[in-house]
């Protein structure tokens, strides 16, 4: 193996650590859009590093060239809208400095794996940035291998802190096959540049390469393997850190589809929270866009409320305005209830946030939950024509931005699902998106019994049981209905909250809402 190979062969193996590290981050998020634009934060960082090394630029001076390489990297990647043929301009440093304002809120409002967005990435991608820079320096100024891995060591930690637990063992031992070839092919080019090697190959490089490397792919699936089966793997942790403390960012909620079953199934007639309001409507809480075929759940990411709301969506349906008040009592969780789709906010001394893409409203991380607080919202509540949704055709596409967050399923979700939608639409001969909409209400109208008696769930499993025996409740509906017409291409969501609750008898349009008008 020839000296100039021994040389670069270190420093792939430090750019395939960290592309190794951007894998990892897979946890966090909820699909892979944000694998080649952290790739090529880290990638960037590491030639960056290398020319300016090669070039016997000054540390310092480097360190200032690579966090101008940074920004502009960051402005093409992230905020390309922003420049001026390509050039990066006030707006572009606006929309950087605004997300690395905001991501701190949104790392305390939400829970991987959630959504990817610009200020996630951009944080993500400043850290990999860093972590690259400091591991040239440690490797190829110092020449010390350990101290090398430590930043990238660091963000992976990091991930692993906050990830979700699936593919816990596959990107431990992607990292750590990935540290180790770091780690053998440096050693091996610090000892051939120093001339300590003999000319017989079999004590040389290549023969050390191919130990070492056969010895790290027996260690690492010895670990994978062996690891997780160890006595003691599966104990409660020593020290349970993911729910200790007690301030704001400790906070752990509830589903609030698991909420909506004891309420409804107590049928309770503790009133939770009272509304004026000159429309009657249904008071939503959230909208539930992931289905990972265990759970519905929301990939939000949330941000600080304002007098006016933005929407996370344009539409031409009709708009009518509702204005409403609300007075939480005993509601018990952080979401605030709101007439869909909530457009401006009167919350004076309450730290509000907002979710734009789902219309959500919850508390900030300083308050344990909406009880006691008395807000104003006024809604937009679209007006659809029957008429004109018809006219839609099916061929007409999906935005990107609705068909990626929309009609996601795991991949082995329910044939039998999927194939009975597909039946039912084409008994009912429906090809337009609104008529299979109604095709597939109308067969669970008809077919189903509605029914708390049943066990509690909306799994793949839970899904074929329903389908099986007809009978459920709201959950069992929704869940399974936002499935099956996702299976179709028919976007869908399952939406959380209370249907209008009961008139008061002595106020014009005060409602009084109660644990039983808890509904999915």
């Amino acid at each position: 193996m020839s000296r100039r190979t021994l040389a670069l062969l270190p420093e792939v193996a430090l750019v395939l650590l960290s592309v190794a590290v951007v894998a990892t981050c897979g946890r966090l998020f909820t699909n892979t859009t944000f694998f080649l634009r952290l790739a090529t934060f880290a990638v960037a960082s590491h030639a960056l590093a290398h020319v300016l090394r090669r070039r016997n630029v000054d540390l310092l001076l480097a360190a200032l060239v690579s966090v101008a390489g940074f920004v502009v990297i960051a402005i093409w990647l992230l905020y390309p809208s922003s420049t001026l043929f390509g050039m990066p301009t006030a707006d572009s440093i606006s929309a950087v400095r605004h997300d690395f304002g905001t991501v701190y809120d949104q790392f305390q409002s939400v829970r991987s794996p959630t959504a990817v967005t610009p200020a996630f990435l951009l944080a993500l991608g400043g850290a990999l940035w860093w972590a690259a820079f400091v591991a040239d320096w440690a490797a190829f100024r110092l020449w010390t291998a350990f101290e090398a891995i430590i930043p990238a060591s660091s963000v992976f930690i990091f991930v692993s802190l906050f990830a979700d637990k699936a593919h816990r063992i596959d990107s431990a031992a992607l990292y750590g096959a990935a540290a180790l070839g770091f780690l053998l092919s440096h050693r091996v080019a610090r000892q051939r540049s120093t001339g300590v090697w003999v000319s017989d190959e079999t004590r040389g490089p290549t023969s050390l390469l191919r130990v070492g490397g056969a010895l790290i792919a027996v260690t690492v699936v010895l670990a994978a393997v062996v690891g997780p089966r160890l006595p003691g793997s599966t104990a409660e942790p020593v020290v349970s850190w993911r729910q200790s403390g007690t301030g704001p960012a400790a906070r752990t909620t509830v589903s609030p589809m698991v909420q909506i079953k004891s309420r409804l199934v107590e049928q309770s007639d503790q009133e939770l929270f009272t509304v004026q309001s000159d429309r009657r409507a249904y008071w939503r809480l959230t909208s539930l866009d992931r289905f990972d075929g265990n759970v519905w759940s929301s990939s939000g990411s949330y941000d600080k409320a304002h007098d006016s709301l933005p929407s996370g969506f344009d539409s031409n349906a009709p708009i009518t305005t509702a204005e409403q008040t609300f007075q939480i009592t005993a509601l018990d969780t952080i979401w605030l209830p709101a007439a869909f789709q909530a457009a401006r906010l009167q919350a004076s001394g309450i730290a509000v946030r907002w979710e734009p893409v789902s219309s959500t409203l919850i508390v900030g991380t300083s308050l344990p939950s909406s009880d006691g607080l008395r807000y104003r919202v006024q809604s937009a509540l679209p007006a659809f024509d029957a008429a004109t949704l018809a006219r839609v055709p099916s061929e007409d596409r999906l935005p990107d931005t609705i068909a990626e967050r929309d009609l996601g399923l795991p991949p082995d979700f329910s044939r039998r699902a999927a194939s009975l939608a597909r039946s039912v639409v084409d008994s009912a001969r429906a090809t337009t998106p609104y008529a299979q909409a109604l095709a597939l209400q109308n067969w669970f109208r008809t077919n189903f019994t509605y029914d708390l008696r049943v066990p509690a769930g909306h799994s793949e499993s839970a899904i074929d049981a329903f389908l099986t025996i007809r009978r459920g409740y709201c959950e069992q509906f929704a869940g399974t209905y936002a499935a099956m017409a996702r299976s179709l291409g028919i976007p869908a969501r399952v939406a959380v909250g209370f249907t209008p609750g009961e008139a008061d008898g002595a106020t014009r349009g005060l409602l009084h809402v109660q644990g039983r008008h808890a509904h999915a």
